[in-house]
Formats: structure tokens, C-alpha cells, sequence
């Protein structure tokens, strides 16, 4: 029996994604791509949102994926890609802003997640690493930060030198007391 309920839900996905697709003429919303399409939750029309979260699923049994068309909206894993990263940040910001503000130690040297608290939990923030020439030109630019228990979660930014960005990344050892926010 269960075979068939998940069945029975795979096929219903299926299928409205596919009419998800034909509606959108086979191409990202955004940038008008035909390469690499997927289904993107998104908020549906204000008078089929009953039972649906503002990040556009089912919030009420069944399968979560299964909404409104107008809850979903053709994307490319690119488009997809940045808009799941924008919709990350502002969960991270709202979990963020719920935490209590707490004390940090003084001292020189902090993790990451203490620097962000000194400076208001506000994001970029610029830090250092101690062991690095502190006259050379590069540091790393805070961009989000997911708070697992405090003081300590997961940090994600861009490796600047002399000027030059490097690609978003996870940065290594942000718990790390080693870090100093950078001029």
C-alpha cells in the first residue's frame, strides 16, 4: 500500500512539474535559459495561499511539494542556484536576530561569531586570521553566518588579496579563536 501512496505522489509532482515547464515555455523566468531547468517554490497567488508558506509549499500533509501552480515558477540550476542562496541568507538573518544578545570575553584574538556579536551581528564584516602578515593586503570577507550553538556554527565568505575576490566559500575554522576584524 505504501508503494502505491509514494507512487501516486511522485506522479502528481511529475506531472505539475511538467505543466510548470510547458507553462513557462521551457526557459528560466529569469534569464530566459532552456539549458538546465528546474521547478522553483515560490509564493503563489494570494487567493490559492491557504496552506502554503511564504517559501511556497505545503504546509498541511501530503506531499510538500505539491501546490498551486502559481507557487512555482520555472528556473535554471544558476538562477535556482542564487535564488536558494538569497532565500539562505535571509533565514540566517531571522535565526540570527531571534538569538538573545549575549557577552563576549575581552581579548584580543575571537572566532568569528564573536567578532559579528561586537559589530552588531552586522554582515560583511572583514576579519583576519592571527597568523597572517597583518601588513599584507587580504582578508576574508564575511558573508553569512548560520549560528549552530553559540559561540560556534558556520561561516561562508569570499578570500580577498590585493584587492581580488575570490569565490564564495565555507571559511575553515571559523570557531577558531584566531580571528581579529580587519582594518
Amino acid at each position: 500500500m505504501q508503494a502505491t501512496a509514494n507512487h501516486t505522489v511522485r506522479k502528481s509532482w511529475k506531472g505539475l512539474r511538467e505543466r510548470v515547464l510547458e507553462r513557462d515555455g521551457n526557459r528560466c523566468r529569469n534569464c530566459a535559459s532552456d539549458q538546465y531547468l528546474e521547478i522553483h517554490h515560490w509564493r503563489p497567488l494570494p487567493a490559492e495561499s491557504e496552506g502554503i508558506s511564504r517559501w511556497g509549499y505545503q504546509t498541511q500533509g501530503g506531499d510538500y511539494r505539491v501546490v498551486p501552480e502559481s507557487a512555482l515558477i520555472t528556473l535554471c540550476q544558476i538562477c535556482h542556484n542564487a535564488l536558494t542562496g538569497a532565500r539562505k541568507t535571509v533565514l540566517l538573518s531571522e535565526n540570527s536576530a531571534q538569538l538573545e544578545p549575549v557577552s563576549v570575553p575581552e581579548r584580543d584574538w575571537h572566532n568569528i561569531f564573536e567578532l559579528w556579536e561586537l559589530k552588531g551581528r552586522k554582515l560583511p564584516l572583514k576579519v583576519v586570521r592571527e597568523w597572517w602578515n597583518q601588513t599584507a593586503d587580504h582578508y576574508f570577507l564575511v558573508e553569512r553566518i548560520e549560528i549552530r550553538k553559540w559561540p560556534y556554527g558556520l561561516a561562508w565568505g569570499r578570500y580577498f588579496r590585493d584587492g581580488k575576490a575570490g569565490d564564495e566559500q565555507k571559511i575553515p575554522c571559523p570557531g577558531g579563536y584566531q580571528w581579529k576584524t580587519a582594518p
